[in-house]
């Protein structure tokens, strides 16, 4: 699930120094922003001065982790150690781990499905901030510290800060976008409705005042989001429908002027998952199909090139994108690596994981720009795993 990240916005990162090492930080707004620094026996003597200077920027909101002792995994264990910290003190958090291992990612998922944070992805490079959830305005988060209290106390600062759960606004998508669901016309009733029905049993533990408060925050956010709309004469009109919805991450995924198709695919990810929706390789791809088909895009080796074009653009469109994106065929040593991957024991349970695992072993396989997307098609069609809701089944 799924900041305005134009600027980077996030609650924590941390860096796993070991693994990736970020020339600087400017791509990461310095407001409310943790910064985790884990730095391995051999990484402690020497850090770049340029990384130096835009860690000064976050002040006191920098936390240098050394690693008393070199050992296989050392770093990774101490990196877990601090996230349990960081979740239980501070359940609201959106994190990203800045890493190349994939290793994170059954912990993520565990993260994920038990909604301990707010949001949590992992990347393999600062300009993946994209990926992380789109909540609120920056203005809006207040961070609490990580000496801060409970639970109870991380929502109701949420809360006065006009701030919703991303989790929360999925679910309520989810329920709305049901094909028989009831769409109450009043304010009053969506937000009795929301905090009695739809997420009575996710805030069995709220207080009456919060679940008020939340239950607005939220109507809040489908106001601002366009899929609802006040009338005039005050009743409710909704605006649920696919087309509504496609239109929206068509303006969205045209406006980011994605340059690769991988970028291109984070985006309407991310957009979609606003709408509570968790999308598939196969729609990514039908989606970027269309876009080129009316025009609006062209692809050539996986770049993109957005209209109006300039006649010395002579780049030829393909009308079969979709046809030749089921067609690809994968180096055979590739795909057998990827095979064995998938029938291990710690296989991911979503499609995030194992997309976020060839991510990160993305230069070792010598895998193309947006060939990742094109492997996790060919595994649905040769029906080596299927997808629903985003969780994976496989065959064997």
């Amino acid at each position: 699930m799924l900041l305005n990240n134009k600027r980077g916005i996030m609650n924590h990162l941390l860096i796993d120094f070991e693994n990736i090492r970020p020339e600087n930080l400017n791509k990461l707004n310095e407001e409310n922003t943790h910064i985790w620094l884990f730095l391995g026996v051999n990484q402690q003597k020497n850090i770049a001065l340029e990384l130096c200077e835009s860690l000064c920027r976050f002040g006191k909101n920098v936390h240098f982790v050394r690693v008393a002792k070199a050992g296989k995994n050392a770093l990774d264990f101490y990196l877990s150690f601090y996230l349990g910290k960081i979740t239980e003190q501070d359940p609201q958090a959106l994190i990203g781990i800045l890493s190349k291992d994939g290793g994170y990612d059954v912990l993520i998922e565990h993260i994920q499905d038990n909604g301990l944070a707010n949001g949590i992805v992992r990347l393999v490079s600062l300009d993946d901030i994209q990926l992380l959830p789109n909540t609120s305005k920056p203005s809006e988060i207040v961070i609490p510290k990580i000496a801060a209290g409970s639970a109870e106390s991380a929502s109701e600062n949420q809360i006065q800060s006009g701030g919703y759960s991303t989790k929360d606004l999925f679910l309520v998508m989810q329920a709305l976008r049901e094909p028989q669901a009831f769409l109450p016309r009043s304010y009053g009733n969506l937000v009795s409705r929301i905090q009695n029905i739809i997420l009575a049993d996710q805030w069995t533990n709220y207080t009456d005042e919060l679940r008020q408060t939340q239950a607005e925050n939220l109507v809040a956010a489908l106001l601002k989001k366009g899929l609802i709309e006040k009338q005039p004469d005050g009743l409710l009109t909704y605006h649920l429908d696919a087309e509504f919805i496609l239109k929206k991450i068509e303006e969205r995924a045209l406006s980011s002027k994605a340059k690769t198709l991988e970028k291109l695919y984070n985006v309407i990810r991310s957009s979609l998952a606003g709408f509570g929706i968790e999308a598939d390789s196969h729609s990514m791809q039908q989606f970027a199909s269309s876009l080129e088909k009316r025009q609006l895009i062209r692809i050539k080796q996986s770049k993109i090139i957005y209209a109006p074009f300039m006649p010395s653009e002579k780049i030829e469109v393909l009308p079969q994108t979709e046809s030749k994106m089921t067609a690809y065929q994968p180096n055979t040593s590739v795909w057998q690596k990827i095979l064995a991957l998938l029938s291990k024991k710690n296989r991911p349970t979503k499609l995030s994981g194992l997309r976020n695992i060839l991510k990160s072993q993305e230069k070792s396989l010598g895998l193309k720009d947006g060939e990742i997307e094109l492997l996790l098609t060919r595994l649905q069609t040769k029906k080596h795993i299927k997808v629903e809701n985003g969780k994976l089944q496989y065959k064997s």
